[in-house]
């Protein structure tokens, strides 16, 4: 802050475990980034993560604010996000982006 430079990124895997509920880290992240929302959803099951940063999704757009995105840091990532992209249309939420991440390089997207 002090050099004027501006902070990005989404959140990390420590800050969802530092919470006893998945979604409260969702909720917290959220309150401190409504403008900026990524949610991490892989920390213990992708699928379930992405239910529920659907509720966040949906709480932060009755607020006025949108879930920009999701990421996906393991497993399967071409599956998941599949299977992610159907529950965010499901609650309404198209416009919500899905972003990979973990240990990617050009050799493992060409494989």
């Amino acid at each position: 802050m002090r050099l004027g430079i501006p902070v990005s990124g989404t959140m990390a895997h420590s800050f969802v475990t530092s919470f006893d509920h998945e979604i409260d880290s969702y909720r917290a992240y959220a309150d401190a980034f409504p403008r900026r929302c990524f949610l991490l959803i892989d920390t213990y099951d992708s699928i379930e993560g992405a239910k529920k940063a659907a509720i966040v999704g949906n709480e932060l757009e009755k607020r006025g604010e949108k879930l920009l995105g999701v990421r996906l840091d393991s497993g399967d990532l071409g599956e998941l996000s599949k299977r992610v992209r159907k529950i965010l249309d499901d609650a309404g939420l198209d416009h919500v982006k899905i972003v990979a991440s973990g240990d990617l390089n050009e050799w493992k997207l060409t494989s």
